[in-house]
């Protein structure tokens, strides 16, 4: 065999010298079955041109983006389809933050985070205060006149569902993608995160 080669079956000699059937190892995608619910016959076939879907594109009651992309053969409309994934993406008009937010002149603080803390009148003497405790968290800026704040905010939400038999529809995976400016360097990061509802 050639170097770099990647071994994928095997076959067996008898005493006669006749060599025996094929015994695959791997899995070809010629050899692997497309998406359920498809029109094409393998994983190959799929992988070339695609699979059927039947997507729907409409703003939710906040304004953000949502497209709904079913993994079926449909003809009108979904009736009757079962047995299929969906796919549904939510891209957010503004960024949202569970832990931070500013709305409109007061700012909404977490109060399960440690990286804020009320005054108490012991610890945290001015009890007409906020304490902002993390300094890669919060940070003020223009000789102090401005708020910046470092956490993570939604950008994208999608979420993969398996449409059953029954019609119900199984909530499989939950991915989220979430960005924030570094503190320190001020480069972007973005943070993509997948929940296995399956398996939690």
């Amino acid at each position: 065999m050639a170097t770099g080669e990647v071994l994928r079956y095997l076959r067996q000699k008898d005493s006669t010298g006749a060599i025996g059937p094929i015994t695959w190892i791997g899995a070809e995608q010629r050899f692997v079955g497309g998406l359920r619910n498809s029109g094409v016959n393998n994983l190959e076939e799929q992988y070339i041109l695609g699979t059927d879907t039947y997507t729907v594109t409409y703003e939710d009651k906040d304004g953000n983006n949502v497209t709904e992309k079913n993994f079926c053969i449909a003809d009108s409309d979904l009736t009757g389809v079962t047995n299929y994934y969906k796919l549904v993406t939510t891209i957010y008009k503004e960024t949202q933050n569970e832990n931070y937010k500013f709305d409109e002149d007061s700012i909404i603080f977490s109060n399960a985070l440690n990286d804020v803390a009320f005054g108490d009148g012991k610890t945290y003497p001015d009890t007409q205060s906020v304490y902002l405790l993390n300094s890669d968290t919060f940070k003020f800026e223009d000789d102090n006149s401005t708020l910046s704040i470092y956490t993570f905010n939604m950008l994208q939400k999608d979420e993969l569902f398996y449409v059953q038999s029954n019609g119900n529809e199984l909530l499989i995976l939950v991915k989220t993608t979430e960005t924030k400016i570094d503190s320190v360097s001020g480069r972007t990061i973005i943070k993509e995160h997948i929940d296995n509802l399956l398996n939690p």
